[in-house]
Formats: C-alpha cells, sequence, structure tokens
C-alpha cells in the first residue's frame, strides 16, 4: 500500500517545517488528491490515523480535496477533464493524451498552533 508511505513522507514533511518555523502542535493537514494519483482516499485516511499518533500531528484532522484529472490533446489541441489514465479524447476520441494536471498528492495547508498557544 504506496499511501502509507506517502502519510508518512506527509508526516516527515510537516514534522520539518514545524522545526522551521517552530509550531508545536498540528490541528489539521489538507492534502490535494488528484483523481489520477492512484491513490485512495479512504486508505490515506486509515494511514495518517495509524501513523499520526507518534507524530507532531497526533490528534489533527485530515481534509483531503479531490482534483479532476486534466488533459491535452495533440490531435485537436483541446485540453479537456479526464477521469482515468489511458481514456481517449472527449472532444475527438483520439488517443495518447498527455496528462496537465490531477495526477498528484500534495499538502495544499497546514493548521497549527505555536507554543504560546499551548
Amino acid at each position: 500500500m504506496h499511501e502509507m508511505s506517502l502519510i508518512d513522507s506527509v508526516l516527515r514533511s510537516v514534522t520539518e517545517e514545524a522545526a522551521l518555523k517552530g509550531f508545536a502542535k498540528v490541528k489539521t493537514v489538507w492534502l490535494e488528491v488528484g483523481k489520477l494519483s492512484c491513490v485512495e482516499p479512504e486508505a490515506l485516511s486509515f494511514c495518517f490515523e495509524a501513523l499520526a499518533p507518534s507524530s507532531i500531528c497526533e490528534g489533527a484532522e485530515l481534509k483531503l480535496t479531490e482534483t479532476a484529472g486534466t488533459a491535452f490533446c495533440p490531435a485537436c489541441q483541446k485540453e479537456s477533464e479526464i477521469s482515468r489514465y489511458g481514456a481517449p479524447c472527449p472532444e475527438c476520441g483520439e488517443y495518447g493524451l498527455e496528462i496537465k494536471s490531477g495526477d498528484k498528492v500534495f499538502i495544499k495547508q497546514i493548521e497549527v498552533e505555536d507554543e504560546g498557544n499551548v
């Protein structure tokens, strides 16, 4: 399950940011999950619940936002929304689309408490 390694990476990134910025506790983590990222949102939530207690994110809430996949069609020169890899162009039916967005998972925002508010 690659969701476990993704959440581990998210927690490491948040911990590094905490060390740089000096916050003590994370309240909420927002992740943007592309529909073409091959990641199951439910599995991300499960992994976060499993790993967060041993990190600065203990007790934090995970909020996920799914984003659509978009691709450019070289044949008709149009960019369209797609729901899966290997899909034909919704405009002209050709294959060989170039993925433009929706294939990544990234930290969009974190809500924190600083040491003075803990």
